[in-house]
């Protein structure tokens, strides 16, 4: 098997080469983002697919003002890094390193070697909106092509729309929890936990 770094820059440098749906291809605030791991391909026990990475942090812009190319899709994937590390408070991601960390029964600095997030659409939306439907097409076809390339051993939908573009499309996944940032009942004091239980037992994790 090929080592992730020959890996990496061969698929995330023709992502963040690529378009994406946003009304500014390839500009600062429009790169795609929101990706990482510290497991292997094929060593991944859970991927994580979130709907999009949300407004972009100064940090970041200045990142994509820079760099082109591989060494952007590198800094890029080294910044994501640095958010699930917490170097940079994300609550989507505190809340998803909790969820992995009941997950995986793994305290929650060791859940990146066996657990991955991405996104389904790569980039920002043009205000934050939720993305539209070239976006989310793109996105699949993208995911398609990162699924095959780690060979999860379970893909979770992080959103509805997630699960939707899952079904629609007919890519492979295993189960469905909220959103990190979902409200309403998973607001719940326990609500949450007892999903997660519920999907350990579905995985058998």
């Amino acid at each position: 098997m090929a080592s992730q770094e020959l890996l990496f820059p061969d698929f995330y440098t023709r992502v963040v080469k690529g378009y994406h749906g946003s009304n500014v291809n390839n500009q600062p605030g429009n790169r795609p983002r929101g990706t990482f791991t510290r497991a292997k391909p094929g060593a991944v026990r859970v991927m994580a697919v979130l709907l999009n990475p949300g407004q972009p942090n100064a940090d970041e812009l200045r990142i994509e003002g820079k760099l082109e190319g591989q060494e952007l899709a590198k800094a890029l994937w080294h910044y994501s890094g640095t958010v699930w590390d917490g170097q940079y408070y994300s609550k989507t991601l505190s809340v998803l390193r909790r969820d992995a960390s009941l997950l995986l029964d793994l305290p929650e600095d060791d859940c990146a070697k066996q657990f991955m997030f991405t996104n389904l659409v790569r980039c920002t939306t043009t205000g934050n909106r939720p993305p539209g439907a070239e976006a989310i097409q793109i996105g699949v076809n993208w995911l398609k092509e990162e699924i095959e390339l780690w060979k999860p051993k379970y893909v979770i939908a992080y959103h509805t729309k997630v699960e939707k573009a899952f079904r629609d499309n007919r890519i492979r996944f295993d189960t469905q929890l909220p959103h990190p940032a979902a409200l309403g009942e998973w607001l719940v004091p326990g609500r949450r936990q007892i999903r997660i239980d519920e999907v350990r037992r579905q995985l058998r994790l």
